[in-house]
């Protein structure tokens, strides 16, 4: 379920604020299921993925020249939101501004300025996500957003990774359901080792059903409230399937 640009610039924005919202008194706050990370360490985080897009966007060419996203943030609390403030008003500006299909490097084939509009919009959901559970209750995420995010999982995060580039994927297959709209997919794994993803009714080795919102999240490897899921079949299959997410 593929949105628009707009929409996605809309969600990103929407986010943004989201997150911001969520970090602002608790940059000090652990979030367990991200290993040793804190909300400073994913404010950071963030910040920087936004000066990448930002640079990618901006020197539209096939080959990524600068580094500077990866400079290191300012000390203080306020020093580092003010930072990140900064970052996330330039990708905005910068995606909004862009024509979608001009050229920009991209990590993932396809090179384009539309590629970072998507990306960005679902690395913000997940990562507003994060803030949210580490602190308190988590928002609500829009049915169709989270549908597009579980397709841009499938086509992007789940085959592209530089943080796990000997990524192996589980003998089984998996069926994922959406209860709250339309939205099925099957994960299964080729005789060659790669990953097959079709938007299709079938029964897989394992089945997960929730809202498209929690199956976007789940998929990522997030700690879902169990009583949001519904597991059929091989329980093991399933958590080989989340845990395959870098």
């Amino acid at each position: 379920m593929t949105l628009s640009h707009a929409q996605l610039l809309d969600s990103l924005a929407a986010n943004i604020a989201q997150f911001r919202a969520a970090v602002d008194g608790s940059l000090a706050v652990p979030i367990p299921f991200l290993g040793e990370w804190t909300v400073r360490d994913l404010t950071i985080h963030l910040g920087r993925v936004f000066g990448m897009a930002s640079t990618a966007v901006q020197e539209a060419s096939e080959e990524f020249g600068g580094m500077d996203h990866l400079a290191s943030p300012p000390d203080g609390d306020d020093a580092l939101l003010a930072w990140f403030d900064d970052r996330a008003m330039s990708v905005l500006d910068t995606l909004r501004s862009a024509d979608p299909d001009a050229r920009a490097w991209t990590f993932a084939g396809v090179q384009t300025a539309a590629f970072w509009i998507r990306r960005q919009a679902h690395e913000t959901l997940v990562h507003r996500w994060d803030a949210e559970a580490a602190i308190g209750p988590t928002s609500p995420i829009d049915h169709a957003l989270a549908a597009d995010a579980i397709d841009e999982y499938a086509a992007v995060s789940l085959r592209f990774s530089s943080s796990r580039p000997d990524r192996s994927f589980p003998a089984g297959s998996l069926h994922l359901h959406a209860t709250d709209g339309p939205g099925e997919w099957m994960f299964a794994t080729a005789e060659d080792g790669s990953v097959t993803v079709t938007q299709e009714h079938g029964k897989g080795d394992a089945a997960v059903r929730g809202s498209a919102g929690d199956l976007a999240v789940w998929i990522r490897n997030r700690p879902v409230n169990p009583a949001n899921l519904e597991v059929f079949g091989d329980a093991a299959v399933a958590a080989a399937w989340q845990a395959v997410s870098p």
